[in-house]
């Protein structure tokens, strides 16, 4: 994993901004990724071995889920995941959760549907 040592403060940052426009579908797919909310999403996609990009962290929550998560990262397929740590208020953008949990894993579409010609 690739852990950025910068907090992300600005909600005018063009990562953040990148991140805020997954919440629409046509970003979704122009990106050809979507986001998990949650600690057990992160778990569970980790444990399924998905493609997994960038996990964005709050600053608030850090120390916690860097106990609980991060263990389950330890597979090579994850050696190129970027963790971006963010302040709650830049959090709060990037979420689409009423009581976010302070963690967002970014994940690559599943696109072994598409050479399927008949399903």
């Amino acid at each position: 994993m690739i852990f950025h040592n910068e907090i992300l403060t600005s909600r005018q940052n063009t990562t953040v901004k990148w991140l805020a426009s997954l919440k629409e579908k046509k970003y979704r797919d122009l990106h050809r990724c979507f986001t998990a909310e949650g600690e057990k999403l992160a778990i569970e996609a980790a444990q399924s071995q998905l493609g997994i990009t960038h996990i964005v962290v709050s600053e608030s929550k850090y120390k916690g889920i860097e106990k609980n998560i991060f263990r389950h990262f330890s597979s090579d397929k994850y050696s190129k995941t970027e963790v971006i740590k963010v302040t709650d208020e830049v959090f709060e953008k990037i979420s689409s959760e009423k009581a976010p949990q302070g963690i967002i894993s970014i994940i690559k579409y599943l696109d072994f549907f598409k050479e399927l010609d008949i399903i």
